[in-house]
């Protein structure tokens, strides 16, 4: 009979516990928190959990909505000491929330099928924790990872087929993404470097980014510098002090609020510039330039083109002089503004403009010429 009771005392209290959500620890030398298991630094996230070292990780069955989205598993981590983290990862999302804890906290969520288990692997080489994602996709099984990252620490991430979020990001950091997009409202880092491929990037202010893209859209509130190559891709930057293009932008749409200096080679492009603020050096073929120059302060712009059609919108209370030269075509003035010419050639197919544009001493110089095409100055 005493048996029997406890037997039931028994079952009764294991019950509890799983209801609880508690989990119940081994007390044999395979117990991860016995000194043996400390010196690992793998960790193989799938059916059967493995606890390593100091890391804490709390498993739950109950299923959670994120986005609307309920997963059939949940996990959760802690890891410290951590400087840096490379991540990669194949369909599914990524939630960055930076923290002013110095702890990295990571919530797994797993999307699986009725017959395939989402996975992955988390190593720790010295401050470095790795993420691999290794079943993601496979019989629509998917795994999003919210991590809180404590600030300035650096982060890698190759993103394919999934999204990625930011409120923040002090650290390093880079991505490489396809067929994904990317959105961050603030970078603080000194330089950041971006690769999309068929994706969108939204950031809403950074220091220095350099962006490589190809069939994407780019677009960016604010920024110090921005380095950008690629084609066929859709930009539109709201305020910069400086663009440059590193090789020749081709087959691209800009679409430029205002910018100090901003300097591209452009084939079969499209830019739209409504308030340059300081200079401009453009070489372009077979492109549509829009140039709009409102303030008194802008210096030098500089436009070769071959093909392309070039127009500046000159505000009528800034000076300027001009130096043009065309062949088969013509540079075309608006009557809106005073124009006073110190040379005007016209031979052959050729067409030689200079003068000064404007009623006060000049401090913008426009410097244009073109080929099989007219520049307009209105």
């Amino acid at each position: 009979m005493k048996r029997y009771i406890l037997f039931v005392i028994t079952i009764f209290g294991l019950s509890t516990c799983l209801k609880a959500g508690n989990p119940i620890k081994n007390t044999d030398d395979n117990d991860p928190d016995s000194s043996k298991q400390k010196k690992s630094k793998s960790i193989v996230i799938s059916d059967n959990e493995i606890y390593v070292g100091n890391n804490i990780i709390v498993r739950s069955s109950i299923s959670k909505k994120i986005n609307n989205e309920q997963a059939d598993r949940i996990e959760q981590k802690t890891f410290s000491n951590i400087n840096d983290i490379e991540l990669d990862h194949k369909y599914g999302n990524i939630i960055i929330k930076e923290s002013n804890s110095k702890n990295v906290v990571i919530e797994i969520q797993y999307f699986d099928s009725k017959r395939q288990k989402a996975s992955c692997e988390l190593t720790i080489k010295n401050k470095l924790l790795i993420i691999n994602t290794i079943v993601s996709g496979k019989d629509n099984t998917k795994i999003n990872y919210i991590i809180n990252l404590p600030k300035n620490t650096g982060l890698s991430t190759l993103l394919r087929y999934g999204n990625m979020k930011a409120d923040k990001i002090s650290g390093n950091f880079e991505a490489n993404l396809a067929y994904s997009n990317l959105d961050i409202e603030t970078i603080t880092t000194p330089k950041v470097p971006i690769t999309i491929r068929y994706g969108k990037i939204n950031i809403g202010e950074a220091q220095n980014v350099s962006v490589m893209l190809a069939y994407s859209d780019f677009i960016i509130g604010k920024a110090k510098i921005i380095d950008l190559s690629g084609r066929y891709n859709k930009i539109s930057i709201n305020n910069a002090d400086n663009v440059n293009t590193k090789n020749s932008s081709a087959y691209n749409s800009y679409s430029i609020g205002k910018i100090g200096d901003f300097t591209a080679e452009m084939k079969y492009d499209k830019i739209k510039i409504d308030d340059l603020l300081s200079s401009l050096n453009v070489s372009c073929a077979y492109s549509d330039v829009i140039i709009g120059i409102k303030s008194p302060k802008v210096n030098d712009v500089k436009v070769k083109g071959i093909y392309s059609d070039i127009l500046i919108n000159l505000d009528k209370n800034v000076s300027s002089t001009f130096d043009s030269q065309v062949k088969y075509g013509d540079l075309i003035i608006s009557k809106v503004h005073r124009v006073k010419y110190s040379e005007e050639i016209i031979h052959s197919n050729n067409c030689i403009k200079k003068g000064l544009i404007g009623n006060k001493t000049p401090n913008t110089n426009i410097v244009v010429s073109n080929t099989y095409s007219d520049i307009k100055i209105r």
